[in-house]
């Protein structure tokens, strides 16, 4: 049976509306995931029917994980992520850093070729911020990176604050993360209670829909490899700050266009 995903409060699903979102949401998903949703604000929704630019200052996407989406996943399995991500996070989080910068210099090349434009982007510095939730069938993991643009000479920093939620629904895993462009402790403490609201609200809308787990099913996972699969999901929610990076870019283009008019 399908999962239901349920919009975060005040979101909107915006894929059929604005399909240069999503493909531009797409082109920074690494190639093993599959995206399925994008959710803006209702001020970004505003902007997007009104075709004017667009803040991305806070956002959501939703992932699977190509390899394991069609296979169920045991309340084990799932239990040993968890206590990878907790023991590991430091590590994980270093892995990720380095699967995110490949992923970010193909895209730079792809941006640079379709807009005409010098433009190269860097993962900096990677914190982990910890598991901030964790039940059953969720948990969420946060961090703050970094992230360094340069559009036609222009360097432009930016930080953002990325919130994982990991979630077992109808025994398989979706990935959901919630970004927030970081200006105060206010952006922490919003990714945080929005990822867990977000996974509540989810698990709540599937329960009771579970196939029922045979022992025998050839598709179901317990002993899965996290090692290799954790990395590639928090590198995920790196790259998928690209909105936020495409932002800070193009405002730094804006200014660098202002500055050239005022010569």
């Amino acid at each position: 049976s399908s999962i239901n995903i349920p919009a975060p409060t005040g979101y909107h699903e915006i894929s059929e509306l604005s399909p240069e979102t999503f493909k531009l949401a797409s082109s920074s998903t690494p190639s093993q995931n599959k995206l399925l949703a994008v959710f803006v604000s209702e001020t970004d929704l505003g902007n997007i029917m009104k075709d004017k630019p667009v803040e991305f200052g806070r956002y959501m996407l939703l992932q699977t994980y190509r390899p394991i989406e069609d296979k169920t996943i045991s309340i084990s399995a799932f239990q040993k992520m968890i206590d990878d991500i907790e023991r590991q996070q430091e590590k994980l989080t270093e892995k990720a850093k380095d699967k995110s910068n490949l992923r970010m210099d193909s895209a730079s090349k792809e941006l640079s070729s379709y807009y005409d434009i010098t433009m190269k982007m860097k993962i900096g510095d990677s914190v982990p911020l910890g598991v901030f939730d964790k039940k059953d069938n969720s948990m969420g993991f946060a961090m703050m990176t970094k992230l360094k643009s340069e559009v036609e000479g222009v360097i432009v920093d930016s930080i953002f604050i990325g919130a994982t939620n990991f979630i077992r629904v109808q025994n398989k895993i979706v990935y959901a993360y919630v970004y927030a462009n970081y200006q105060s402790q206010d952006d922490i403490e919003w990714a945080r209670a929005t990822s867990k609201q977000w996974a509540n609200e989810i698990l709540k809308a599937n329960r009771g829909n579970a196939p029922v787990q045979r022992s025998k099913d050839s598709g179901f996972l317990s002993d899965i490899e996290w090692s290799k699969i954790i990395p590639k999901a928090l590198a995920s929610v790196i790259v998928g700050a690209f909105l936020i990076i495409m932002l800070a870019m193009f405002k730094g283009l804006i200014n660098l266009i202002k500055k050239k008019k005022n010569t």
